[in-house]
């Protein structure tokens, strides 16, 4: 009677479960990893966004100027989902020597986001 080694190659049940266990981790990793990365994507965007808004209504202003002491408001619905407020007022600065410097007017523009986001930018006018 002739005996075979019927040895099997392969892995077992417990090998490959560890290995699957292994990759499940590496994966979860990758996912966290691609979230935060599309969410900071996504942040980054929005900020341009904004940035462009501010920038827009700065130029604007530099053409259509606000009067002194008025204010304006766009609503988001008419500016692609960007509320936008603008207001400029009288800003008293002194050269090196006291003297009071006339003519400047601080403009401030707020763009607001639909999700909330908001960004601010001043700016000195100079108006005879």
């Amino acid at each position: 009677m002739k005996r075979r080694n019927h040895a099997i190659s392969g892995f077992t049940l417990f090998e490959a479960l560890i290995a699957l266990a292994i990759f499940s981790i590496a994966f979860v990793g990758l996912v966290v990893a691609l979230d935060a990365s599309v969410r900071a994507g996504i942040e980054a965007r929005n900020a341009s966004v904004l940035r462009r808004a501010l920038e827009d209504r700065l130029a604007y202003n530099l053409v259509v100027p606000l009067q002194p002491d008025e204010k304006r408001t766009i609503a988001a619905a008419d500016n692609n989902g960007i509320a936008i407020e603008e207001a400029i007022e009288a800003f008293t600065a002194e050269n090196m020597d006291g003297e009071e410097l006339t003519g400047l007017w601080l403009l401030t523009i707020t763009a607001t986001a639909a999700d909330g986001t908001t960004a601010t930018a001043d700016t000195l006018l100079y108006r005879r």
